[in-house]
């Protein structure tokens, strides 16, 4: 799952986390969890996931990237395929 998630472009700024959002979004719905988004920003969402009515857990997270700069400069495509572990630090700060 995490080397589906770090494909996506969710660079902010400017902030461009709608696709990445409605994926896992679309992900937890197919796991039959209640989700919803909330729009925060222009193509910056929030989303509350629950399951059953008890006591919990609250996990909290983030879907937004540091911009990767020049992407000529990298070695490697920064939202392409990863092969291996995550490794590289902007990858694996939440992961």
């Amino acid at each position: 799952m995490a080397k589906i998630l770090v494909s996506f472009n969710s660079e902010n700024p400017p902030g461009n986390e709608k696709p990445i959002a409605f994926f896992i979004k679309d992900f937890l719905d197919d796991l039959g969890l209640e989700a919803q988004l909330i729009e925060f920003g222009k193509n910056i969402y929030n989303l509350i996931a629950s399951f059953g009515k008890k006591e919990g857990l609250m996990l909290n997270g983030h879907m937004d990237t540091v911009p990767v700069g020049n992407v000529e400069s990298w070695k490697f495509d920064p939202f392409g395929e990863i092969k291996g572990p995550c490794r590289n630090p902007p990858r694996t700060d939440i992961t």
